[in-house]
């Protein structure tokens, strides 16, 4: 909301802003790069606590299910043939609820949307940048998932299944503005597409999620997950990208498990 400087309370901050081009390592034309105004989060006075900005994230666990499903089950009794399906809400930040008056925040609007040196925005929303935008975006989206259904499996925060008669019919993993699920066939992974429609979500190639790469083949019921992109495009942010390769310092295909650990571990060996 458009403000002055007159009007901001006495110790607190007013945060610097600016328009990003966002860009994306899952690219799609459904979504395709946009600007973004983002806060500068490090300007922010007060500070959040802790409580209000920590968001939960998927385990790693919680995404191999999501494709040993389909891996196990590639069609169902029908005959229809299990779909992994993702979405990516935009800008899920802005279409969270507004803040509460405690946690709003001021800041000065991008070069060449400023009006003269005392306009300043209140920032009603959880803009790009503020400590609390996440956890704003999941206490927004999570409610709007259980009163459909949903439900949250034993200690996942954001990992859910839907059930049907009875039976799963489909599984979620939700990053931040990131959806991806299970569904036992097309038709239910529709449907749900037409409901999270409602967040201004596009749909992406399912491949890619949270760093991870996806592969089906090989032997029946397989699937393979893998950062190769992800560990590249590192390499290439670094400028090591004509860095010698070198084998991992453990054996390929070696299994281990934390029974097979010592009671003591030296942790300068690694």
């Amino acid at each position: 909301m458009d403000s002055t400087l007159d009007q901001v309370p006495a110790g607190e901050a007013v945060m610097d802003c600016s328009m990003v081009r966002e860009t994306r390592a899952n690219p799609s034309e459904h979504k395709p790069r946009e600007n973004v105004c983002v806060l500068r989060g490090d300007m922010e006075n007060p500070l959040s606590p802790a409580r209000e900005t920590y968001c939960p994230t998927p385990s790693s666990d919680a995404v191999r299910i999501h494709h040993a499903l389909l891996a196990l089950h590639p069609v169902d009794h029908a005959g229809n043939p299990w779909v992994l399906r993702q979405v990516d809400i935009k800008q899920t930040f802005l279409q969270s609820h507004k803040l509460a008056p405690e946690k709003r925040q001021w800041a000065r609007p991008p070069r060449g949307q400023r009006r003269d040196s005392e306009h300043v925005w209140r920032v009603d929303v959880a803009m790009y940048g503020l400590g609390v935008a996440t956890r704003e975006g999941y206490d927004t989206v999570m409610p709007f998932l259980l009163l459909h259904g949903w439900e949250q499996i034993r200690d996942e925060e954001c990992f859910l299944q839907l059930r049907h008669d009875g039976k799963v019919v489909m599984c979620m993993t939700m990053h931040i503005d990131d959806f991806k699920i299970t569904a036992k066939n097309d038709v239910i992974a529709s449907e749900w597409i037409i409901l999270i429609a409602c967040f201004e979500g596009a749909e992406q190639k399912p491949d890619r999620y949270v760093g991870f790469q996806a592969a089906y083949g090989g032997a029946a019921g397989t699937c393979t997950l893998y950062q190769q992109d992800y560990i590249l495009a590192l390499l290439k942010k670094y400028g090591m990208e004509d860095c010698n390769g070198s084998d991992t310092p453990i054996v390929p295909n070696t299994y281990m498990l934390k029974k097979d650990a010592p009671e003591v571990i030296a942790f300068k060996m690694w």
